[in-house]
């Protein structure tokens, strides 16, 4: 959580969620569960409202069937410019693009969420076999150091055939 809200904390883009603020000493009260047992991280990012659709829900609802080359373009773009931020402005490779972690609104704007695999400093020698399976590149899976920049191109390339 605490490379998230660092990596978050730099990021200002129109197709990465943006986060507004977080608490770190939050503790809720759960019932039957003795106070400070349950400490809480809380993030607070922008709101995003109902117009907002998860990209696995609107494929999943569209039963499976791409949306085409010119939808495929239109999404490419946006997340392209989106991981390019990330790469070269912020420093930051995601390392976990996924359906689950795009979110769409009714104007058809794409944005990147959820920075807790993320990783910043030498984005050309990142480690760690992280992400989702079916998205991340060979190159992850093996546990050696790889260009982080790369293997989030090959998720948005699993990506992009998913969605054409």
């Amino acid at each position: 959580m605490k490379r998230e809200i660092e990596n978050h904390r730099i990021v200002d883009h129109k197709n990465v969620l943006r986060m507004l603020g977080h608490s770190m000493n939050g503790i809720m009260h759960v019932r039957g569960v003795p106070d400070g047992e349950n400490q809480y991280i809380y993030l607070v990012t922008e709101y995003l409202g109902h117009s907002y659709v998860n990209f696995f829900d609107l494929i999943e609802n569209s039963g499976g069937a791409g949306f085409g080359e010119h939808a495929g373009r239109l999404f490419l773009n946006q997340m392209l410019d989106g991981l390019e931020y990330l790469h070269e402005k912020a420093g930051i490779v995601h390392r976990d693009l996924k359906l689950e972690n795009i979110l769409i609104d009714s104007q058809l704007t794409f944005k990147l969420i959820d920075l807790g695999l993320s990783a910043s400093g030498d984005l050309y020698r990142v480690s760690g076999a992280v992400g989702s399976p079916s998205y991340v590149a060979p190159e992850v899976l093996t546990e050696a150091t790889y260009d982080g920049r790369r293997v989030d191109i090959f998720s948005m390339g699993v990506l992009v055939f998913i969605m054409v």
